[in-house]
């Protein structure tokens, strides 16, 4: 699953990622993400660090608190290179943060 809310960004992403096999449903907010969760159980989250409503941290927290979810590796993006995230990215045990 990739949660990205520009567009350009979302759709290029969600390319690459197919061209390398992957099968990849896509969000343009947390809140569609976690309705699509419902439904859906992805191997892995790629999601952007800043989305409007719920931030990707938000997000996160709100997949790790629903048992049947919060196993579900997460890989942080974002195009802003910011210390303070690359650490809490860390210190929740995600994947890592591009």
């Amino acid at each position: 699953m990739l949660v990205e809310d520009e567009q350009q960004q979302r759709e290029a992403l969600s390319m690459l990622l197919e061209m390398e096999g992957y099968e990849v449903l896509t969000a343009d907010s947390a809140e569609k993400a976690l309705e699509m969760l419902k439904d859906a159980r992805p191997d892995m989250i790629v999601t952007d660090v800043k989305l409007p409503g719920t931030d990707g941290f938000a997000f996160y927290d709100l997949v790790r608190e629903n048992k049947n979810l919060g196993a579900i590796p997460f890989l942080f993006i974002t195009g802003h290179s910011d210390p303070a995230s690359m650490a809490r990215v860390k210190k929740l045990g995600a994947l890592g943060y591009i």
